[in-house]
Formats: structure tokens, C-alpha cells, sequence
């Protein structure tokens, strides 16, 4: 199996310490974090541009893990990039994706919006919440494709780090009985 490097492409404001994304690169030593000149204010083909820069240099396959902002990114990215870099992209993982166009985007960022599919997907795994979308409703859908397993590990890799809940407790269980005293 060939070498897959994961992306963490953060959102505006970068992960924090305890952001999912800043768990998962922990865990992960094939994770590397895309960093950007500005986290706050950016002009997305910045971003692009530092991906570009990242896939330049970068030999193994790649996965990304995008939140936020950097789904648009990817978007971006992916339709400039060339039919070689496109190859190398076994999957993406792209967390509640922005609307960049939508009444709640924060002022500042340039350019994220409009977002357009582009480009092939190996496997990828759309996560849409709420926050900084026009949507209401949470949804997931997963984007098969015929390529690598790596992103469904990667995947697999999260899961391990989110928390546990408890099992509710089952109904129609049996009530202890206290002892009579005599």
C-alpha cells in the first residue's frame, strides 16, 4: 500500500489545542497541518496557494480533513489543480463546511465563496452542521469511489478519538428488591 500523508486544514481562526482536528494530529503521525499566513482575515487564494505550495512538496498520497472555512478551500483548490495532484488525493473529510455566501459568514475572509464541486473524489465524507451555514439540519454523506481505503480509516481514526456515551439504560430492566427486615 502506498503512503497517504492526512492534511489538517483548519478553519478560520486555526484548531485549538482541544479542537477534534488538534486531537486527531496527536493521535496520527502521518497528520500534517496546513499553516496560514492569516487565520482571521484571509483571502482564499492565500489558501490555495499554500496548499499548492503543500502538495508541491508533499510525495505520498493525500487525505484531507477540512472544518469550517477550509471545505471551501479544498473546493478551490481542487478546481485549479492539476490532473497529477488530483490523482494523489485518496479522500477528503470536509466537517461542517461554511457558506461563504450565506448571511451568517463573519466579515473579513475573501473569496471562499461561490463554492462549486470540482475535480474527482476518491472517498469522501461530507459532514454539514450548523454555524456558520445557511443550513438547519445536520446530514452526512459519504462519496464512494472505486480508489484507496484511506480516507474510511481516517475516518475510522476520529471516531476512535470522540468521546463515549453511555449506553442509555435498558427499559424493562429488573428493580432490585430491598431484603425485608424481619
Amino acid at each position: 500500500m502506498d503512503a497517504v500523508t492526512t492534511f489538517i486544514l483548519p478553519g478560520l481562526g486555526d484548531s485549538g489545542p482541544e479542537h477534534w482536528q488538534s486531537h486527531w494530529e496527536r493521535q496520527d503521525a502521518t497528520c500534517r497541518r496546513l499553516l496560514q499566513a492569516d487565520w482571521d482575515t484571509p483571502r482564499c487564494e492565500d489558501w490555495v496557494a499554500a496548499l499548492d505550495a503543500a502538495m508541491a512538496i508533499e510525495t505520498n498520497l493525500v487525505v484531507f480533513v477540512a472544518h469550517s472555512s477550509s471545505c471551501a478551500l479544498v473546493a478551490h483548490w481542487a478546481s485549479g489543480a492539476t490532473r497529477d495532484d488530483l490523482s494523489r488525493v485518496r479522500g477528503a473529510l470536509l466537517v461542517a463546511p461554511s457558506d461563504p455566501d450565506g448571511p451568517n459568514y463573519p466579515p473579513g475572509p475573501t473569496g471562499f465563496g461561490p463554492v462549486r464541486a470540482a475535480g474527482p473524489t476518491s472517498r469522501g465524507v461530507r459532514v454539514t452542521t450548523i454555524g456558520w451555514q445557511s443550513t438547519a439540519q445536520a446530514s452526512v454523506e459519504v462519496v464512494p469511489h472505486a480508489g484507496g481505503d484511506h480516507a474510511s480509516e481516517s475516518l475510522g481514526a476520529l471516531i476512535a478519538l470522540l468521546p463515549r456515551r453511555r449506553p442509555a439504560p435498558a427499559t424493562g430492566h429488573r428493580r432490585r428488591h430491598r431484603r425485608r427486615e424481619r
